[in-house]
C-alpha cells in the first residue's frame, strides 16, 4: 500500500495549488504549494461540506498545535479527495484483517 498523491487547484481567490497525500496509515497531508502552509490530519478529523458548486474540505492538524484548517475544492475534486479516502480507508481494513 502506498500514499496517492495529487494536486488540486483551490477554489479561492488566489487559486492556489495543494499537493495532497492520503496515505494508507490513515491521514491526510497536504501542502499549500504557494505559500508552503503544511498540515496532517486523521481521517476521523476529516469532513467535507458543499457549497456552491464548491466543497470545503475541514479538517484538524493534530501534529503540534491543534490546529483546523479547510480547503475550498471544486466539486469534483473534493468527490475524488473523498473517494481515495474510503478507498484507501476500505484497504488498509483489508490487510489488517488479513493480517489477524
Amino acid at each position: 500500500m502506498f500514499a496517492i498523491h495529487r494536486e488540486y487547484e483551490l477554489q479561492n481567490q488566489q487559486h492556489f495549488h495543494a499537493h495532497i497525500q492520503v496515505k494508507p496509515t490513515g491521514n491526510l497531508e497536504f501542502e499549500i504549494l504557494e505559500s508552503h502552509e503544511h498540515h496532517d490530519t486523521d481521517f476521523n478529523h476529516l469532513s467535507f461540506e458543499a457549497e456552491k458548486g464548491k466543497t470545503k474540505v475541514l479538517g484538524r492538524d493534530e501534529s503540534g498545535q491543534q490546529t483546523d484548517w479547510q480547503l475550498l475544492l471544486a466539486e469534483e475534486d473534493a468527490k475524488e479527495l473523498n473517494h481515495l479516502v474510503v478507498l484507501v480507508s476500505e484497504q488498509y481494513e483489508t490487510l489488517m484483517r488479513d493480517l489477524m
